[in-house]
């Protein structure tokens, strides 16, 4: 059917690659999907709905200069409307936010440095270095890109980092599960991230150390907020 003849083959593409789930789990280049010079037969150009995964391998670098050209060309020339990102795994790592790199797979993010945050960068607040890096912060742009109509982010709920615990859905409200720094307790495998609440509390943060004091800087409890 979709060799018979370019209509065939469109209708049958929009209806094949309308939902497509994709985990690019350590891939360094784009898989054959995305690899490909775009043409009117390109099957990324019916795609509607993606489910896409990111693993703490591939550097949130990469996936903003590789990744997000082509999903925005998807939504400009193509169909794609919907884009469940979900950053999964180990992901807390000091080299998938920044340009920084380990061998060690057991190296979490856990330097915590003073930051402003807020719509008005007047919130005092210790967290990790990386919120105020570049690579986190094109990712935050990213999600508010008006390019895709509709982006949802969500991230693994065994291992979510505690900065997240203020910006997903209010499950345990629901639930009366807290999370319990950084740990949640409910029985959901991923939780959905709000992305409002997200960007108004991080989007332009700025740590107030230099870069050689936020290398040393350990954690030291608690974040804490005061305006």
């Amino acid at each position: 059917m979709f060799l018979a003849s370019r209509r065939l083959y469109a209708e049958a593409a929009a209806i094949f690659y309308h939902d497509t789930w994709l985990d690019i789990t350590d891939r360094a280049e784009p898989p054959g999907l995305f690899a490909e010079p775009i043409t009117s037969l390109s099957p990324r150009l019916y795609i509607c709905t993606m489910d896409l995964k990111i693993y703490p391998k591939n550097n949130l670098r990469s996936f903003n200069e590789v990744y997000v050209p082509l999903l925005r060309e998807m939504a400009g020339q193509g169909s794609l409307h919907t884009l469940h990102l979900e950053i999964n795994g180990r992901y807390p790592r000091l080299d998938f936010w920044t340009d920084h790199w380990s061998d060690d797979d057991d190296e979490f993010c856990e330097t915590e440095v003073p930051l402003l945050i807020g719509p008005e960068a007047n919130i005092e607040y210790r967290g990790p270095a990386f919120l105020a890096a570049q690579p986190f912060q094109a990712f935050l742009d990213f999600l508010s890109d008006p390019r895709i109509p509709k982006v949802a982010l969500y991230t693994s709920s065994a291992d979510h980092y505690e900065f997240w615990c203020d910006c997903h859905r209010k499950l345990s409200s629901k639930h009366g599960l807290p999370c319990s720094g950084g740990s949640w307790r409910g029985k959901s495998k991923r939780l959905k991230v709000n992305q409002k609440h997200l960007l108004q509390l991080f989007r332009s943060a700025r740590a107030l150390q230099t870069s050689a004091e936020v290398t040393s800087a350990r954690a030291s409890g608690p974040p804490t907020r005061h305006a």
